[in-house]
């Protein structure tokens, strides 16, 4: 029998911290790709109970309690972390425990419903790093004319409106109605925030913008070490300051007269604000402690909890998912749980990240600002240069340019410490000089951390889209500010020309001069457009994420007062709190609204957008319903529902009859026109048939990518109907996918339904589904492969194989063995992939032979034990267990160290003399465990161990 109750992250993750030699690092003699394992706590592990209802005892009986009782009869130890104590969210508990055997009995006890290893989550990225603060000291000691300006000493002049986000939104036509979020709690679970800073009223507690939270690690927490909690979730490192950017998308106000930004305000300044601090000032959170303060966030009273929070476990839910659990139980109370979608857009689809993907939260990808403060610069010919930065560089100061790696296109980009040398080894006054990088080969804190590490306080960029094939490079953006350990701004501006690069490479005497540091606002290329870092999924269960988007790129808001006071950062971090707002107002609104009711209404009323570098739209696993409208979401006369549909493979959608509901709660007559509006097609694979397999290997070729198929869809109800008063009308939809189309590259067909209506309002569903047959899919490769393994000839789509110093085993290999390579491609999502082993003998007949089954072959038989019986086929032992596994080709997984563990995966084995045969066993998402039919295997040939391996 399967143990069903293991989820895939326990089995998973045991194996990567048993022992070293269990992570499975490739064989050397075999390249090729390696699966992502989670980064998992030693013997932490999050432990849910069942309540007393569900075991029939009293009530008033806590199961922690009986499980304490449990442990103390079975002589189990361990250390509780963290309780869970709400039956309606999460009930369990979080557990240290002195060793991996114990939690194979916990496992068993009746109290115990499922276990998972606790992971490190890691701190938010955003596509523009922040500048590691500890790299910059000592700058102005060695500077021998800083005459940079502290930053409150700055101005930018009057009347210029920083709130574009906001005319992007429709949020600027509800701040004049007085609509501005008032009543409604917003719970931050993020890395603190700096209440001193004055757009953030300057206090904490009862009366104060931010009025409730808590500090659940302290500033020296960095993800490993034991947290210090205290009552107050202020931070004051300028490298903590994300949370405080977040905080002041949502509720900064800025004073009309302020000397800076005046004017600048949040999205929902009139809420009720709290901050639950999960990052200390460096390093990640362990998902157990963040869960905790999910926790504490849905029982202070919360509305919404905002959390631009996530790691790259792009599946989506497996079995009983912790995650899951705790955000449909916060959903199920009321409380909206918003979370980033993550930043890996331009990696590659499927990306959504965790917990994004979860099925109740609201996940949120991010669109470009449409205009962006720049300052003016006049170079040696007079020709004046915008540059974009948070604060204007010095006036009046002429500085001569220097250019960063002239003539070596590499060293151009400035990405490493030695294209500086040049720089560095300047016998000048470095304050009079500026340098400048080519911009997109690392982040823009990385080139300032390594310009300042050479004596240089002033650093221009210019685009390289040209020489990097990056588009996405043009336009202005900035990097975070960052003062000297004097407390001295450092100077950074990104130009959106290559201008002084042209110029600075034909004369060392090439200068700049900045006149002017008045802002004006600048047309941002690609503006209103999806953020090409924004992660597309959807996910891997054929979930459609992100739901919805909101303005994420080039984010001007609040920053730690001991950092700079204000910075523009990028991210779905900065477009989650937005989406937050936004929420707030429509909630403060329309308050008897169910979360996904609300959902609903931001999703009709969003306003797709068009793909940045194309004429045609984004596809909806891009951008979810569009860019958030909260104007529209609140005053649009009718209701269209559902928000979204999800019309999986075609499997799925032949037994579904999508339906449109619309309704008329106006006291007009109104005429509604249907319209189907579709999107390009993508795929995991979309250059599948790339020359030498490159469309499979190549990284470039696996990114989001538009391709020429779309489905079809026809309307019951004809193209136009009309409802009076009150009325409603159900519309069904006839989807008719794209047909012809190869199962292995997931190919995702997407789209929306518009319902446009005679008062001029525009609603809109976005759908996707896959144009396959999932079911029926193939698991994994068939195709012949060589008899030496030889990435990248290595064929994609190859038959599972066993190979022994780069050699196929075939039929039969004996030996001393070691290490040896499995070599396999998954071609579809899975439910489990276990990699067992079996007797030779085993009276089993395999979906797939890795051996020719009419060769007789003698060997010695093993005196090892079955452990176990996985749908009814008897196991000695098993290699790896894997869980919501992504496809992915020639994936290698090296094994035999240990040689072997258990079939529950608890306990290492040795592996005795005798031979064994390596069975490969796939069970899809919409399998049965305990049926063997719903298992798709693959059975090597006998590897005939001549010396017992010990573990």
């Amino acid at each position: 029998m399967l143990a069903s109750n293991w989820n895939a992250w326990l089995v998973l993750c045991l194996a990567a911290t048993a022992t070293s030699a269990t992570a499975a690092a490739p064989a050397p003699a075999a390249p090729g790709q390696v699966r992502q394992r989670p980064n998992v706590v030693p013997q932490v592990y999050m432990v849910q109970l069942h309540d007393a209802a569900t075991l029939g005892r009293r009530s008033e009986e806590h199961t922690h309690e009986a499980f304490a009782r449990r442990a103390l009869e079975s002589s189990v130890l361990y250390d509780v972390r963290y309780e869970f104590k709400d039956a309606d969210l999460f009930y369990g508990l979080s557990v240290k425990v002195s060793s991996n055997d114990s939690i194979a009995a916990m496992q068993a006890w009746p109290e115990v419903a499922n276990v998972w290893p606790v992971t490190v989550v890691p701190r938010p990225s955003a596509p523009i790093d922040t500048v590691p603060t500890e790299a910059l000291q000592g700058l102005a000691k060695r500077s021998t004319d800083a005459e940079g300006v502290h930053v409150h000493e700055r101005r930018t002049g009057g009347g210029l409106d920083y709130n574009t986000p906001h005319h992007m939104t429709g949020v600027d036509r509800l701040h004049p109605l007085g609509i501005k979020g008032k009543g409604i709690k917003i719970a931050v679970v993020d890395s603190g925030v700096d209440y001193r800073h004055p757009a953030l009223g300057g206090c904490f507690g009862p009366g104060c913008k931010i009025s409730f939270g808590y500090d659940l690690v302290g500033d020296g927490y960095d993800g490993y070490n034991t947290p210090v909690p205290d009552d107050d979730p202020l931070v004051t490192c300028a490298d903590g300051g994300h949370g405080t950017h977040v905080m002041g998308i949502l509720g900064m106000e800025v004073p009309e007269d302020a000397p800076i930004f005046a004017g600048l305000t949040g999205v929902a300044p009139e809420a009720d604000f709290g901050m639950f601090r999960v990052f200390g000032c460096t390093g990640g959170v362990q998902n157990d402690l963040l869960m905790s303060a999910m926790t504490m966030a849905a029982n202070a009273g919360a509305d919404i909890i905002s959390m631009s929070i996530g790691e790259a476990y792009n599946f989506g839910p497996g079995p009983n998912d912790p995650y899951a659990i705790l955000i449909q139980g916060i959903t199920d109370r009321g409380i909206a749980v918003v979370v980033a979608a993550g930043n890996e857009g331009a990696v590659s689809p499927f990306s959504i990240d965790s917990p994004a993907n979860r099925h109740a939260a609201i996940a949120v990808g991010a669109v470009e600002s449409t205009l962006f403060p720049v300052y003016r610069m006049e170079d040696s010919s007079g020709s004046v240069i915008p540059y974009g930065s948070v604060y204007p560089f010095p006036t009046n100061k002429e500085l001569t340019v220097f250019v960063v790696g002239a003539g070596d296109q590499a060293a151009e980009l400035g990405c490493r410490p030695e294209n500086y040398y040049a720089a560095g080894n300047l016998t000048v006054n470095k304050d009079d000089y500026v340098l400048v990088v080519m911009r997109g080969g690392c982040g823009l804190a990385s080139i300032q951390a390594l310009a300042a590490n050479v004596g240089f306080r002033n650093v221009l960029t210019y685009p390289g889209s040209e020489f990097m094939a990056n588009p996405f490079l043009n336009g202005f953006t900035a990097s975070t500010p960052a003062n000297d350990s004097n407390g001295v701004l450092l100077n950074f501006g990104v130009t959106a020309s290559a201008k002084i690069y042209e110029e600075g490479t034909k004369s060392s005497q090439y200068k700049v001069k900045f006149t002017d540091s008045t802002p004006y606002l600048e047309r941002q290329a690609w503006g209103g457009q999806m953020n090409n870092f924004s992660s597309a999924g959807p996910v891997w269960d054929f979930t459609l994420k992100p739901q919805i988007s909101a303005p994420g790129g080039n984010i001007l808001s609040t920053w730690p007062l001991e950092g700079t006071g204000f910075a523009i950062e990028s991210g779905t971090s900065m477009a989650t709190p937005y989406l937050a707002g936004a929420l707030a107002l429509v909630k403060s609104q329309l308050p008897d609204l169910s979360v996904p009711e609300l959902v609903e209404r931001l999703q009709t009323s969003a306003k797709p957008t068009i793909r940045a570098t194309r004429d045609d739209l984004s596809p909806t696993v891009h951008q979810g319903a569009g860019l958030v409208d909260a104007h529209d979401a609140i005053f649009y006369q009718s209701t269209v529902s559902p928000g979204q549909f999800e019309l999986g493979p075609t499997e799925k959608l032949a037994s579904l009859v999508p339906t449109v509901t619309v309704s008329n709660p106006s006291r007009d007559t109104i005429q509604y026109t249907l319209e189907h509006i579709t999107a390009p097609g993508m795929g995991l694979y979309p250059h599948w048939d790339a020359p030498d397999n490159q469309g499979f290997i190549r990284p470039a070729l696996m990114r989001l990518d538009s391709l020429p198929f779309a489905a079809t869809a026809k309307f019951s109800t004809g193209s136009t109907f009309t409802l009076a008063p009150g009325q409603s009308r159900e519309v069904k939809i006839d989807f008719q996918p794209p047909e012809g189309l190869e199962p292995f590259m997931i190919p995702i067909y997407n789209g929306w339904i518009t319902i446009s209506t005679d008062t001029h309002e525009r609603y809109v569903i976005p759908y996707m589904g896959a144009a396959y047959n999932y079911t029926a899919a193939p698991n994994f490769g068939s195709d012949p492969v060589p008899p030496r393994f030889n990435f990248p000839q290595y064929p994609p789509l190859g038959a599972p194989q066993i190979f022994s110093n780069s050699t196929g085993i075939g039929n039969h290999v004996q030996g001393v063995f070691t290490d040896m390579a499995f070599v396999t491609s998954i071609l579809q999502p899975t439910l489990y992939t276990r990699y067992d082993l079996v007797d030779p003998a085993v009276d089993f007949v395999p979906t797939y032979y890795g051996f020719d089954p009419a060769v007789p072959v003698n060997y010695t038989k093993t005196t090892a034990n079955v452990t176990g019986v996985i749908a009814g086929v008897e196991v000695l032992g098993t290699q790896w267990i894997y869980t919501t596994a992504a496809p992915l080709t020639n994936v290698i997984d090296s094994f035999l160290a240990p040689p072997m563990w258990d079939a529950g995966f608890t306990t290492a084995l040795p592996m005795p003399v005798g031979g064994y045969r390596l069975l490969m066993q796939t069970l899809k998402l919409n399998g049965d465990p305990e049926n063997r039919a719903d298992w798709t295997t693959w059975m090597s040939g006998v590897i005939e161990v001549m010396e017992e391996i010990p573990v």
